[in-house]
Order: structure tokens, then sequence, then C-alpha cells
């Protein structure tokens, strides 16, 4: 969530929108950052919690969508109409070599970022 926070400290959006897959994992990571939001003097009007694209957000406000290629590949009409109408910040642990996904973040011209950060697989694929 420091993508949220560097957002809001920032100034550059007034509010952050974080959308999940599912309901368990909107709920875990509610609970898991309460405190955190608290300490920070953030509560529910600059951070909201979603389930899914069901929502429109305001001028001025970042939507952080999590796990991304599930709306992008189940919902895409929704997920096109989000990304279209705002600032998004899209995370997603899959492979983005996958065709489906691949296709479509290159017809949304989307910028794609990569890293690794578990130094042994990239020794692995260094020794390969």
């Amino acid at each position: 969530m420091s993508a949220a926070v560097i957002a809001l400290i920032s100034g550059a959006f007034t509010k952050v929108h974080v959308v999940f897959e599912s309901k368990h994992f909107m709920e875990r990571d509610h609970a898991d950052l309460a405190e955190f939001w608290i300490l920070l003097g953030y509560d529910e009007n600059q951070i909201q919690y979603h389930v899914g694209c069901n929502f429109i957000p305001a001028k001025g406000e970042l939507v952080i969508v999590d796990e991304a290629d599930v709306p992008m590949l189940d919902h895409t009409e929704k997920f096109i109409k989000l990304v279209n109408e705002c600032a998004c910040l899209c995370f997603t642990a899959t492979p983005g070599e996958m065709s489906s996904e691949a296709q479509l973040t290159s017809k949304l011209g989307f910028i794609k970022h990569d890293y690794m950060i578990e130094p042994e697989y990239v020794a692995a694929v260094a020794a390969l």
C-alpha cells in the first residue's frame, strides 16, 4: 500500500480506491492495514475498498487494482471502462506473457514494469 500512501501524501490524489478480486482479500487487507491508516490519519474518506470494478471514481482519485489479471480477463468490459475513466495502478503476479493478458494490455496501451524480489529465482534463471 505504499502507492496509496505516496498518492495521498503527495497531494496528487484526493482519494485512493483499492480493488480486490474477492471479499476475503479485501477484508484481510482492510483488517491488516486498519491501524496503519489510523496512524497516518486516513479513514474511509481517503481510502476506500472495493470488490470488483463496479464503481465510478471521481476526478482526482486513484484506483489501485490488486491481482489486476482477474478483472482484466474475467470482467473485461467493466475493467476497460474503469481504467479509461481514471488514474489506475494495476498489480499482478501473473506472467505478462500469457497470450490473452498480453493482447489486452497491449490494446489498452498499458506500460509494463517488471522486477523480481526473490534472489533465489533470479539466480536460478541466470544459471540457465
